[in-house]
């Protein structure tokens, strides 16, 4: 990522905690944070990008504001995490190995077909560097941090699934399951929005059905 898309994406990691923390446990952010947010942002949203927002930091939770409704955000916020992780990993799998095959087909075709010897060698180098590039872009890490997102995400989910069959959750291990939770989220790659569109009828739609 870019320098600013790294800050940005720092911004809005920290602004997801403090909206968790607001939702769950009816702590609200300091007059400070409050006010450092409404200069960075502009007076108004496009109306687009505001229901979207809604939309995502909106929870199915009836509880009242607690541990149970902490853990309740956190087991729905995870169960998302990790099916959208899943489905960016399937895809960057598949792109790479589309790529690859189709780097692969083309080096046997230049050099069973190809005489001049230098121009086989010319096209097996473009297509070595398309190669590297994809590792190079990113791609490789970006896969290798969705798969562990995901397993990570699916982790927190059943352990707040776990702390929910008790009459009283523990606060420590409640907030454990959290903090834990938020860091494997901050490192990890960005899941995009339109991965989220795509699926996000489907993914509500099975989480009401399984409350």
């Amino acid at each position: 990522m870019t320098a600013r898309a790294t800050h940005m994406k720092s911004r809005a990691e920290s602004l997801k905690r403090q909206h968790e923390f607001l939702d769950g446990l009816g702590s609200a952010p300091s007059d400070r944070t409050l006010a450092n947010l409404r200069a960075e942002l502009p007076a108004a949203l496009q109306p687009e990008i505001d229901r979207l927002l809604t939309e995502g930091v909106t929870y199915a939770s009836a509880q009242p504001a607690g541990l149970k409704r902490i853990l309740e955000n956190v087991s729905e916020s995870a169960f998302f995490s990790s099916h959208l992780a899943t489905k960016c990993a399937t895809y960057l799998l598949a792109l790479m190995l589309i790529t690859g095959v189709v780097a692969v087909s083309f080096l046997l075709f230049f050099l069973t077909t190809l005489d001049d010897a230098t121009t086989a060698v010319t096209a097996a180098r473009a297509i070595a560097a398309t190669l590297v590039f994809l590792i190079s872009a990113g791609t490789l890490k970006s896969w290798r941090g969705h798969v562990s997102f995901s397993a990570k995400a699916n982790q927190a989910h059943a352990e707040a699934a776990r702390l929910l069959k008790d009459a009283e959750p523990d606060p420590c291990e409640t907030h454990r399951v959290l903090a834990e939770y938020q860091l494997a989220r901050a490192g990890a790659p960005m899941i995009p929005t339109k991965i989220w569109k795509m699926h996000r009828d489907r993914l509500n739609a099975i989480w009401a059905s399984s409350r």
